[in-house]
């Protein structure tokens, strides 16, 4: 049987998550890819944290990523990764919180805009977006993935993840308020913790400069 280019492209991005951020970094950066050994320690681990969600085995470890601003920490965590997943587990469900709602929203944007490109279509054309629930802050594929979106301390009622990612919790310029510092700690430790498929698999994992 002889495959097409596109069957290899397929396979490729299927079984390396490192493979499929580097093929589809185009549908949402315009600059040009300049890879570093961070990025392939990023997916390696998201990619290990993944493969356990995909099996249904528990959870190892949450993960933390402290990287310094602009290392690409984002695009990978919250705009590759669940759209990876969806390639791999159609009904894999995330749960993306940020500090500000509006940063929350154009990650999520970002990762649709993954979903909708060409390039994606044709190597998976099984991943669609409901034409009923398809907003930037909410989407739901066809065979039940989802990706939600919500704001630092915001409303996550209803809504249950495989993997739920926090990528900036908080305002770099307002980390010195214990106050904020400390809502927003119990806002990830009592409500989305709580707002797991299963605790014994769902990870959790922090994206954020060290503050």
């Amino acid at each position: 049987m002889k495959l097409s280019e596109l069957d290899v492209l397929r396979s490729l991005c299927r079984e390396s998550f490192e493979d499929f951020c580097r093929e589809f970094w185009h549908t949402v950066v315009s600059e040009e890819l300049i890879w570093n050994w961070h990025m392939t320690v990023m997916c390696e681990e998201l990619q290990q944290m993944a493969e356990r969600i995909f099996a249904g085995l528990p959870k190892l470890y949450d993960l933390v990523i402290n990287v310094s601003p602009g290392s690409s920490k984002s695009t990978i965590v919250s705009i590759m990764f669940p759209a990876w997943c969806w390639t791999r587990m159609p009904t894999f469900r995330f749960i993306g919180a940020s500090y500000a709602y509006p940063l929350a929203l154009d990650l999520s944007r970002k990762c649709r805009d993954v979903i909708k490109s060409d390039l994606y279509k044709q190597c998976f054309p099984d991943v669609e977006l409901r034409e009923d629930q398809d907003t930037k802050g909410y989407f739901v594929t066809s065979k039940g993935g989802q990706r939600f979106s919500t704001g630092s301390c915001g409303a996550v009622t209803g809504m249950h993840g495989h993997c739920i990612g926090i990528d900036d919790p908080i305002d770099p310029n307002r980390a010195v308020s214990e106050v904020e510092m400390y809502q927003i700690n119990n806002w990830i430790k009592q409500t989305l913790s709580s707002r797991k498929v299963d605790r014994r698999i769902a990870p959790m994992i922090l994206v954020m400069q060290r503050l």
